[in-house]
């Protein structure tokens, strides 16, 4: 049952940390995601740092950040193509930022998943 309670939790905060982005960053006030106020992408990432990071405590930092950096990148590829093959909508595209795939996933953002999870390793998980 905390499981249910943090993947809510997570998609709550990851809604509201992608609307800052968004309206911040790209001037766009648009959630991007498919139930409003909560973000199933961010939900899972959180999810998958909470199992995550006990295995890959003892490596180094800048380790734990190519892990997180990559394994996210990896559930938001994951969650691009269910969005798209079984959803039938796209809710992000990165075709025109650099280093992108097919639109999906870009180095910007795998970036931002790194420090994300080391922010979240560092703050939130000492808290659960």
């Amino acid at each position: 049952m905390l499981i249910l309670l943090y993947f809510v939790i997570f998609g709550i905060l990851g809604w509201f940390l992608d609307m800052l982005y968004r309206s911040l960053v790209i001037q766009k006030w648009n959630s991007g995601t498919h139930i409003p106020g909560f973000s199933v992408i961010h939900a899972m990432g959180a999810l998958w740092l909470y199992f995550f990071i006990p295995f890959i405590s003892d490596f180094s930092l800048i380790g734990r950040f190519l892990l997180y950096a990559g394994t996210l990148t990896l559930v938001e590829f994951l969650g691009a193509l269910f969005s798209i093959y079984v959803m039938k909508k796209r809710f992000w595209n990165y075709s025109n930022n650099f280093l992108n795939f097919r639109g999906h996933i870009d180095f910007v953002h795998t970036f931002y998943w790194g420090i994300l999870a080391l922010i979240f390793e560092q703050i939130i998980y000492p808290l659960l």
